[in-house]
């Protein structure tokens, strides 16, 4: 009874120490909540829509005809993902001939990785909301964030940015 009771005990801490929820919210959507942050995976375009650390949004989701993130050719403009899929704390969301975003999520980060997959070199944007790009180029006062990189337009398959929250 004691090893049972013991057993129990860990399962509990274990369960109760995981603060990392990942859950589906449509065809190809997810739902993300971490002690640190909580963000979406849109079920209408399959990409990143909501990134939130304090409560704070860090992408641009309230324009309704612009994605958050997303692969752009200028031929087809802003390209949903056919597939959204978890493995995981990762979703890998696919744009078929063009590239993948592959989403981690961590604890107390997120990783955001994005490649072509096709003939031709695509670029992916995210969409940072306005108050997070005046903190990072000294122009707001309302947030503090310390960051690896400046707004702007980043080669994906050469460079990484980070930021620390």
């Amino acid at each position: 009874m004691k090893k049972i009771l013991v057993l129990l005990m860990v399962l509990l801490c274990a369960a109760a120490c995981s603060a990392l929820e990942i859950t589906p919210a449509g065809d190809r959507g997810f739902d993300i909540r971490a002690a640190a942050y909580t963000a979406s995976v849109s079920p209408d375009t399959g990409n990143l829509s909501s990134l939130k650390f304090g409560g704070e949004e860090f992408l641009e989701n309230t324009m309704g005809e612009y994605y958050s993130a997303y692969f752009f050719t200028p031929a087809n403009g802003q390209l949903a993902a056919a597939s959204a899929v978890r493995e995981g704390s990762k979703i890998t969301s696919t744009t078929p001939g063009v590239g993948t975003a592959v989403y981690t999520f961590d604890e107390d980060s997120v990783t955001i990785e994005a490649a072509c997959t096709g003939e031709e070199s695509v670029p992916f944007y995210m969409l940072l909301h306005h108050d997070i790009i005046a903190a990072f180029n000294g122009s707001g006062t309302s947030f503090k964030y310390a960051s690896a990189f400046s707004p702007g337009e980043y080669d994906w398959a050469k460079g990484a940015a980070a930021m620390k929250t």
